[in-house]
C-alpha cells in the first residue's frame, strides 16, 4: 500500500491503472481533509483503545469534508499470515477498525452528530 505509493515506479502504474479505470479521485479538489481516526499511533492501539479513540474523535470532529482511510478486517489466521518487521499485529490491529467502525456507540454518535459517511463513488458524482 504505502511501499507502492514511495516507488515512482509503481505510482506510475497505479495512476495508469486509475486512469483506464475510471478508478481516480481527487479528494483534496474536492475539499477534503484528512481525519485523525484512531490517532497518531494507530497501530499501536488494542481493539477496545480504538474504539474509545474514534469516539473521542468524532465527537470533537469539526464541520467539513473528513476522509478516513483504513483496512478493516478480520482477526483470522489468513491475517495473522499478513505482516511485516515493525507490523506484526496486523489481524489483531484490522479487526479492531471493524470493531470501532461497527460498535453501537460509534454508530449512535455518527447519527448524533448528523455526519454523513460518503463513498469514493458519491465523490465522483459530486455528492458532498
Amino acid at each position: 500500500m504505502g511501499g507502492l505509493r514511495s516507488d515512482p515506479q509503481f505510482m506510475a502504474i497505479i495512476e495508469m491503472l486509475a486512469a483506464e479505470y475510471d478508478l481516480a479521485v481527487d479528494l483534496t479538489a474536492h475539499g477534503f481533509q484528512r481525519f485523525p481516526g484512531f490517532g497518531a499511533q494507530s497501530t499501536a492501539l488494542l481493539p477496545a483503545e480504538k474504539t474509545q479513540a474514534l469516539l473521542e474523535n468524532l465527537a470533537t470532529l469539526t464541520p467539513g469534508k473528513w476522509i478516513f482511510v483504513d483496512h478493516p478486517a478480520y482477526d483470522t489466521s489468513e491475517m495473522r499470515a499478513t505482516h511485516h518487521n515493525g507490523y506484526e499485529n496486523v489481524a489483531l490491529d484490522r479487526q479492531g477498525v471493524t470493531d470501532a467502525w461497527t460498535n453501537a456507540q460509534v454508530q449512535a454518535t455518527i447519527v448524533r452528530r448528523g455526519i454523513r459517511l460518503v463513498s469514493y463513488g458519491d465523490v465522483r458524482q459530486g455528492l458532498p
